[in-house]
């Protein structure tokens, strides 16, 4: 492995350190501040603070598995999620794009993680909701994970790099 690619390996390494740093101390602040508080409204009928702890997956998914094995298949899928980010980290076109998605959706993922194994649940923090819509309670990692799939499905479907390798050839 070359100098090159063992300095972007290293900073990759750090800015997702960094990246679920910031997640957490966000989460703390929220247990902190909002921990058995009503809610602080930022902008009056669209956001506000409220601390919830989700012990499911995004969006109640989960909500069905039974209680005594569901923090250790949340945990399994966790671990699961960012070998796969490995592996892909490893094997797919080292674009700047990719290589920022990978970070932020690792970063995001790790977050969570070091959550749930350390508290049993997620710190969520973030309302949104617009008179009928009722967006669910997220948090720091839940932005970094949707951002960064947003930043690979325009990879996907916009660079040459992964157009190139899915185009079939006919013989």
């Amino acid at each position: 492995m070359g100098l090159r690619v063992k300095t972007k390996l290293a900073l990759i390494i750090i800015s997702i350190l960094i990246l679920t740093a910031v997640d957490l101390k966000t989460k703390n602040l929220a247990e902190l501040k909002l921990k058995a508080q009503p809610g602080i409204t930022v902008i009056d009928g669209f956001w506000e603070f409220e601390y919830v702890e989700n012990r499911n997956i995004a969006f109640s998914l989960g909500s069905q598995i039974p209680s005594n094995l569901k923090q250790y298949i949340i945990i399994g899928i966790g671990i699961a999620a960012l070998g796969f980010l490995g592996w892909f980290a490893y094997k797919s076109p080292k674009t700047k794009l990719t290589l920022i998605s990978i970070m932020l959706i690792s970063a995001g993922a790790f977050g969570n993680l070091i959550d749930r194994i350390r508290n049993g649940y997620v710190v969520d923090f973030i309302h949104w909701y617009y008179k009928g819509f009722d967006w669910p309670v997220f948090n720091v990692a839940d932005i970094y994970v949707t951002i960064g799939m947003i930043f690979l499905i325009i990879e996907f479907l916009f660079s040459p790099h992964y157009r190139e390798n899915s185009t079939v050839k006919k013989s």
